[in-house]
């Protein structure tokens, strides 16, 4: 039954954490067996995209514009010929993940003829126009102005949800707990079913590597220093924390003796006292065999966001075996056991960040040790270390390819068992 069940994944790109997640997990489902492919705009191929190079330069323009107008908010309130692409499909479930950058529009959510699985990767779906909140209006429904004098933009965009989105034909999916309580929560989706199933990866790309010595000589890390890994696009973007990390880095002991490797950005400074820690930018990088590479030559993965949902990060450190430090706050907690696979400091209190990132050096013995004889380095391997071991074992049992496809295929089965096409 598994090859007769076509499932169109649906994301404004293939990359990002949630165009990687939703990558991840088609591959995971055709691998199971599943008639799965991935429908995206960016990077454009206007024969995959099936829409004219116009439409898409038309789609750019109006995403470039309100990006810039509206930063860090998605409004979604134009059409675009994406719909009647679905609906013409042969797919039998359409199955969303990131839809904003004006890929569609709310309205034509509501008009998808198929069944329809959204996986939701930030908090836009049930908020108005803000992709994360701390506050509670998703809850009660957005009443009130922020500021009267102003356009309330986000109450604007929740109106228009709740206009359109009155009867959708829509089984929810959240990566973590955490965001499917805050769906249980809000007003939108309270009544809809929702599903917890986390992001996967391939567990044969990020897995422990017993080549560290060799591996930071080749991005050019001292190898006897502690290495600790950063990795944000934005690492001073409020949520992700780089002001809490370089907080933290600052109150550590001995800082010569650490190296903080960042990917993602080649911004990220400190600013401690002499002697500082090192920073070393690692870039950005695009191939995963890369990416296995640099968790490897860590002895530490830090993550020090204030808001996330289920962030790749952390899950391709656990598997490749390498502990994490960050704050117990959203989805993170459905992937690091404390101080079994890393560590969960208080949020947001910057000295116990701190001695988190000590405590995983005193108790994890992985890593290198520098013979005073002849300065060669010695490394265990990842079984020497518990921390590694149970790190790598919550990756297999919650986060391979087989798991996180499994329970997709029971979800799209009972889907179909009751299945209904809108006319």
């Amino acid at each position: 039954m598994n090859k007769t069940i076509k499932v169109l994944h649906v994301s404004y790109s293939k990359f990002g954490g949630a165009g990687i997640a939703a990558n991840r997990i088609n591959k995971a489902l055709q691998r199971a067996g599943i008639d799965s492919k991935f429908y995206y705009l960016e990077p454009f191929n206007k024969t995959l995209a099936g829409i004219s190079w116009f439409e898409r330069k038309l789609n750019g323009l109006q995403n470039i514009i309100l990006s810039n107008l509206f930063k860090g908010q998605s409004l979604n309130i134009f059409p675009t010929r994406v719909l009647s692409l679905l609906n013409q499909s042969d797919a039998d479930i359409i199955h969303l993940h990131w839809i904003n950058a004006q890929m569609l529009s709310i309205g034509q959510i509501a008009k998808i003829k198929k069944p329809i699985v959204w996986t939701f990767h930030d908090m836009w779906p049930f908020c108005g126009s803000e992709h994360y909140t701390l506050d509670s209006r998703y809850i009660d429904g957005y009443t009130g102005q922020i500021t009267p004098d102003k356009i309330d933009l986000s109450q604007f965009i929740f109106r228009q949800k709740q206009k359109a989105w009155k009867d959708l034909n829509l089984q929810i999916v959240t990566p973590s707990k955490w965001l499917a309580d805050c769906v249980r929560n809000s007003v939108l989706f309270k009544n809809y079913p929702i599903t917890v199933i986390p992001n996967c990866l391939d567990l044969d790309v990020f897995k422990p590597l017993k080549n560290k010595q060799n591996l930071r000589k080749k991005y050019g890390i001292a190898i006897d220093k502690k290495v600790i890994l950063f990795g944000a696009f934005s690492p001073y973007d409020t949520r992700k924390g780089g002001d809490l990390l370089e907080s933290a880095l600052n109150l550590l002991q001995n800082k010569d003796e650490y190296v903080l490797a960042v990917f993602g950005s080649k911004t990220f400074k400190t600013s401690a006292s002499n002697p500082e820690i090192e920073v070393h930018p690692l870039g950005s990088f695009s191939e995963e065999q890369e990416l296995a590479e640099l968790y490897n030559l860590v002895d530490v993965f830090v993550c020090p966001s204030r808001q996330d949902n289920l962030p790749n990060t952390c899950v391709e450190a656990t598997a490749c075996g390498i502990p994490v430090v960050t704050f117990s706050i959203g989805g993170i907690p459905d992937i690091i056991d404390h101080k079994k696979n890393g560590y969960l400091a208080k949020p947001f209190d910057i000295k116990d960040f701190k001695s988190g990132i000590e405590w995983v050096f005193k108790n994890n013995p992985a890593g290198i040790k520098l013979m005073e004889s002849n300065f060669e380095s010695i490394y265990e391997t990842e079984s020497d270390s518990l921390l590694c071991l149970s790190a790598r074992e919550k990756a297999e049992k919650a986060f391979s390819m087989q798991v996180v496809a499994e329970k997709y295929i029971y979800l799209y089965k009972e889907i179909m068992k009751h299945k209904i096409q809108r006319i």
